[in-house]
């Protein structure tokens, strides 16, 4: 291996693994740290092994790779804001050809996060870009991505100038929050363009497709059918209200606003006898609210 410092806040390590049969593999990792800054490692693997002896029928040649990128800020370097990341990204077969950890060879699910949020006042904004990769279904979830925003409470009739006995509307309080999400889960061939005849079997996509289409995957409404994203908005209000001096009344109501980008729609198939759901395209919103009015009481005695 050969390590270089290239500065007092980065350096990098470079290693590798060369086998008798042929194979070996490359290896990288750079650390970096800024005080009261951010610190953090990058670092990228790549593997090319042999299995079996040339001219068996067991004989292979796995190509694979991980991509490892960790970050976090420092929590002084600006207030209000966060940025991190937690980046572990393989392709199906390194953890089970390039790892000597039991725990890795069985591990099955591989997630990578990154996340920013910021805050203003009684507004938040926070952002999330994730993957869940599934080695043995062969699928990989994209969360691409995954945005929030809200309100903290406040009073919208409020008075800052208020004098005397506080009046009932002036005790109304509201939020606001919003909620964005674009889940794609895709099969890891398709993700990365690679025809096997499993994701023919898979999808009931016939192969002379490919041979018509040749950018098959690229098309935006065949990654379409993969996707599944919606926005939710929500709106509560609440108050308190004191009843006959004795009693008091908490009345809350949120009002919640859904928008899809997909819809299902099921019929009734009377050749076969059952329900047939097909996937429809194209914007389309629910909306619901809940009314709640909780009523306590307090008793003294001696």
């Amino acid at each position: 291996g050969v390590y270089f410092g290239f500065s007092d806040y980065a350096d990098l390590t470079l290693r590798s693994d060369l086998y008798t049969n042929g194979g070996g593999g490359v290896h990288s990792n750079s650390q970096y740290n800024r005080r009261y800054k951010y610190n953090g490692s990058f670092g990228v693997d790549y593997s090319r092994l042999l299995q079996g002896e040339i001219g068996f029928p067991d004989y292979a040649i796995n190509k694979d790779f991980r991509l490892i990128w960790k970050h976090s800020q420092d929590a002084k370097a600006h207030p209000g804001t966060r940025f991190s990341a937690d980046v572990d990204f393989v392709s199906r077969g390194y953890l089970k050809y390039n790892s000597y950890k039991p725990d890795d060879y069985l591990a099955n699910t591989v997630s990578s996060a990154i996340n920013y949020s910021k805050s203003v006042g009684r507004q938040s904004f926070v952002t999330n870009l994730g993957i869940t990769q599934y080695t043995a279904q062969k699928k990989v979830i994209l969360k691409l991505p995954e945005v929030s925003y809200s309100i903290n409470t406040f009073n919208p009739f409020g008075s800052k100038t208020r004098k005397g006995k506080l009046r009932w509307y002036e005790n109304i309080r509201g939020g606001y929050s919003m909620n964005l999400r674009n889940d794609i889960d895709i099969p890891d061939t398709v993700l990365f363009k690679k025809l096997m005849q499993q994701d023919i079997i898979t999808n009931s996509i016939s192969a002379s497709t490919f041979e018509n289409f040749p950018n098959y995957y690229e098309d935006p409404i065949v990654w379409n059918r993969y996707m599944r994203n919606g926005v939710k908005h929500s709106i509560p209000f609440s108050t308190n209200l004191r009843v006959l001096n004795y009693f008091n009344l908490s009345p809350t109501l949120t009002l919640n606003d859904r928008w899809y980008l997909q819809t299902l729609s099921k019929s009734w198939n009377p050749t076969t006898n059952s329900i047939k759901i097909d996937t429809v395209n194209g914007f389309n919103r629910t909306f619901d609210f809940l009314f709640t009015t909780p009523l306590s009481a307090q008793l003294f005695g001696m």
